[in-house]
């Protein structure tokens, strides 16, 4: 099945997320829920590992780049995307952030970049803020979660 077709008709065991999460219980958790949900999911506890898998699989489709606005002091989550993207700009991104969002985040949200989910989230909000950043329909900029 082609890894390009539209997200609708893509089964979710066909997507592959990077997650990039520093906060090691809040990584296996949304790691079990998107795997339970039928995504492959390639997890980093840092931004810095992040890059590598993202290098070493240039032949791999990662349809989308999860990920902390705030982590380790090396990379913010907006850096990680930008970096990601210059060899992958088709990346769709979902920043995760427990603090008010960077005026950069913001403006990827709102221009339908990217998309954001607020801390704490539940795994419904979590798998819903998914599937809005892969499907294709006009992109909702709105942030979720409680």
């Amino acid at each position: 099945m082609d890894a390009n077709m539209p997200a609708e008709t893509r089964k979710p065991s066909e997507t592959v997320i990077l997650l990039v999460e520093d906060d090691e219980s809040l990584l296996r958790l949304s790691t079990h829920v998107l795997e339970m949900a039928g995504y492959r999911v390639v997890p980093m506890p840092e931004s810095e590992s992040a890059l590598h898998p993202a290098k070493s699989r240039r032949d791999e489709t990662f349809h989308l780049l999860l990920t902390d606005v705030r982590m380790d002091p090396h990379m913010s989550g907006a850096r990680l995307a930008h970096l990601l993207r210059q060899t992958r700009p088709d990346l769709k991104v979902l920043y995760m952030t427990g603090f008010p969002a960077s005026e950069i985040v913001l403006k990827e949200a709102g221009s339908g970049a990217a998309g954001l989910l607020r801390k704490p989230f539940t795994p419904t909000a979590l798998l819903d803020a998914v599937r809005r950043i892969l499907d294709p329909s006009p992109a909702r900029a709105e942030p979720v979660g409680p």
